[in-house]
């Protein structure tokens, strides 16, 4: 689903992409990541040229370990996704090679600040001792929006609360905001954070890079290179 909307929307800039399907649950990916130098190599690499990784910790990390030596593929930039973001694993394994080709900036979900987040957060610190990670937010609202619509239908139905969620989505405003769904049953919208990793006095971390808007559909960047 990432990749097809990928697709549409660098397609309509005026991009080109090629992707590389491959499993997930393989433990080694030379073979794919020889196909993407090459491809890499006849988009002929540049500043214009660049890798989508779309993946999660371990295939990650098995992508980036395998274009580690390649000096195409490490000579472009690489953007990576929510299955990325702020992996501890990508940095204890890859992170030398995450770092070499742009710090792998990846997109997380960023709830909108409001008072029932802000109780959330109190409270999830006092059990957990940390702070919920931003997908708990949608978590924690997703059981509500759910049990709100089993209310609302009446029946323990699976059609009937099918048929309510969408109503029910509509006026609730839960820790993550609005719940409002589109067409399609996916929450309509939100902001993401985007973050990289790089090099800092405590060696290498996931630092905030910048901030996506949804309002301005636009990208407020606070590091540069």
């Amino acid at each position: 689903g990432l990749y097809r909307s990928f697709k549409e929307n660098f397609e309509k800039l005026g991009g080109t992409v090629e992707a590389i399907k491959y499993d997930p649950k393989a433990k080694e990916l030379s073979a794919e990541v020889r196909r993407l130098s090459d491809i890499v190599k006849g988009f002929g690499a540049g500043g214009d040229v660049g890798v989508l990784l779309i993946s999660f910790e371990d295939d990650g990390v098995a992508a980036l370990s395998a274009a580690r030596e390649d000096p195409v593929l490490t000579s472009v930039v690489w953007l990576g996704t929510d299955g990325t973001a702020m992996s501890s694993k990508i940095i204890e394994n890859a992170g030398d090679t995450a770092l070499k080709v742009g710090g792998l900036m990846s997109t997380i979900f960023a709830p909108l600040p409001n008072p029932k987040k802000e109780d959330f957060d109190r409270r999830m610190r006092e059990i957990l001792g940390e702070a919920p990670d931003p997908y708990c937010y949608n978590i924690y609202d997703a059981a509500w929006v759910a049990a709100l619509a089993i209310l609302e239908a009446g029946v323990y139905d699976g059609e009937a609360i099918k048929k309510a969620i969408p109503e029910v989505a509509s006026r609730y405003f839960g820790v993550s905001g609005w719940c409002l769904l589109d067409k399609a049953g996916d929450r309509a919208g939100g902001d993401y954070l985007v973050y990289k990793i790089a090099k800092t006095d405590k060696g290498l971390e996931w630092v905030m890079a910048g901030k996506y808007s949804l309002a301005s559909d636009s990208v407020t960047w606070f590091i540069k290179e």
